[in-house]
């Protein structure tokens, strides 16, 4: 396995939970301090399973980890307004008025 490095020692990773008796779901983000892919990851993995743990000793349903779903190195040093996380959107569409994901106003973000 390539042991992929964080050039700044931080990693923005993704863990998916479920709720033990629904089908209710959670995509939780975190930020971890690592500088290579496999510590990262198990870092990130042992979070997930305490969360998991401490859920299901507080609540009736607790969260079940169903494993990590994003993981990748950052690269600049995090403070105020640094960038954690980039995607690219290849959006085939006739419509140049159409974007590929949804934006909102600060308002619409305050009533979800």
């Amino acid at each position: 396995m390539n042991d992929y490095q964080s050039p700044v020692g931080w990693w923005f990773g993704s863990a998916l939970f479920r709720d033990d008796n629904s089908t209710k779901y959670w995509n939780n983000s975190y930020l971890i301090k690592a500088f290579n892919l496999r510590t990262a990851y198990k870092k990130l993995s042992g979070q997930a399973k305490r969360e998991e743990r401490v859920s299901k000793e507080a609540f009736d349903n607790g969260m079940l980890f169903l494993g990590v779903t994003n993981l990748v190195p950052i690269y600049e040093i995090p403070g105020d307004c640094s960038e954690l996380l980039w995607e690219e959107f290849i959006f085939d569409s006739d419509n140049s008025e159409q974007l590929p994901m949804d934006v909102y106003t600060l308002e619409e973000i305050a009533n979800m």
